[in-house]
């Protein structure tokens, strides 16, 4: 049986480039590392692309600030399956405004990758992360609908990853294989870049135990 079709859905910083590098290492699985719509801004070119990559793949990759800015949703195929890919929005938030900082969205296991000098995070800016995260998030679970869905959290990725690429495998009705992903997480330890990190767990400590 062929793989199903489908549409990795995510923030930024969810952990979809990990998720990639070990689908294009499937033999069962055509995808794509990059995201081919984030630099698409008017929809109707959005739907071309769309059409163009449901033929070739047999998945994509939609960021949610990308897919509500060109309206791609409105055209993603209705028998494309989801992987939702979710994050604690404290935690995704501060990696989105390092990955800024520093330029670079996707770090391989062999790159040492670009340095980023401490920096303060201000309370405006981070609670305006927070809010345009939410509001995407939002506006993309309510776009996909009745689809079938398969939710991922970044956490389990980190934890557990041999068990939840055999779900994802699963969900796609492909064969379970094991294999690593290329990537690695840019920061382990955000603290030692972020020099308000304390201050900011303490005024955004109700965000600690949400998930996106």
């Amino acid at each position: 049986m062929p793989c199903h079709k489908f549409l990795i859905d995510g923030l930024y910083r969810t952990g979809s480039h990990m998720l990639r590098s070990a689908m294009l290492q499937h033999p069962q699985i055509r995808t794509l590392m990059l995201e081919p719509l984030a630099k698409i801004q008017k929809p109707n070119n959005a739907r071309k692309k769309i059409l163009e990559l449901y033929c070739q793949y047999h998945g994509f990759t939609l960021h949610a600030q990308h897919g509500i800015k060109n309206n791609a949703y409105q055209y993603l195929p209705k028998k494309l399956r989801i992987i939702r890919l979710n994050r604690n929005p404290f935690h995704r938030a501060i990696s989105e405004l390092i990955a800024n900082r520093r330029r670079t969205w996707v770090q391989y296991k062999n790159d040492p990758g670009a340095e980023v000098k401490p920096f303060y995070i201000g309370d405006l800016e981070f609670q305006r992360t927070i809010n345009t995260a939410k509001r995407s998030r939002q506006q993309a679970k309510e776009a996909i609908g009745d689809r079938p869905v398969l939710d991922i959290h970044y956490e389990d990725q980190q934890e557990r990853w041999n068990e939840v690429f055999a779900e994802v495998c699963q969900f796609l009705d492909v064969k379970v294989i094991k294999v690593a992903p290329t990537t690695k997480k840019q920061v382990v330890h955000p603290e030692e870049i972020v020099l308000n990190y304390s201050y900011l767990t303490e005024q955004f400590r109700d965000l600690l135990g949400e998930e996106s």
